[in-house]
């Protein structure tokens, strides 16, 4: 596990896992196309 911040908030991720995945997790949207 990887430990980053977003926003602020701290949020373990599996390693090799996306920003948009790890922003998903903490329930925050990342707006995208694709």
């Amino acid at each position: 596990m990887v430990q980053i911040e977003i926003d602020g908030k701290p949020v373990e991720v599996k390693e090799g896992s996306t920003v948009i995945q790890a922003a998903h997790q903490l329930g925050t949207y990342i707006p995208h196309f694709c």
